[in-house]
């Protein structure tokens, strides 16, 4: 599988809506991606707590749409992850500053002035 770093970043802004919207369709409203797997410590962690996805059963009776939008909303929750993620590998802080600027969708032209 081929994956188009260009073209992910361009696409970044548009999926990250898209996960916010998808999120307000299934769950009611959107979840920040800080709990996306965050840990708990102390009573909170020791306390009973629903999963905020879907169990199997619910699962099997939705139907093909809400089916397709969590898949959908599943895939663009781990490229939205990727990419913010990627900045952390970057080495230079001008290259951070850089990527930033393009993930805020500034364009070449609008980053070099900056």
């Amino acid at each position: 599988m081929e994956i188009n770093v260009t073209e992910l970043i361009r696409d970044y802004r548009m999926m990250k809506r898209e996960v916010e919207r998808l999120q307000r369709i299934i769950y009611g409203q959107p979840m920040p991606m800080r709990s996306w797997g965050v840990a708990q410590y102390g009573i909170e962690a020791t306390l009973p707590h629903g999963s905020s996805g879907k169990s199997q059963a619910e699962l099997r009776d939705m139907d093909i749409r809400e089916q397709k939008q969590i898949a959908r909303l599943e895939e663009y929750q781990r490229k939205v992850y990727a990419i913010e993620s990627a900045g952390d590998f970057l080495d230079r802080e001008i290259l951070r500053i850089v990527y930033d600027c393009m993930l805020s969708g500034m364009t070449r032209q609008q980053i070099a002035v900056h």
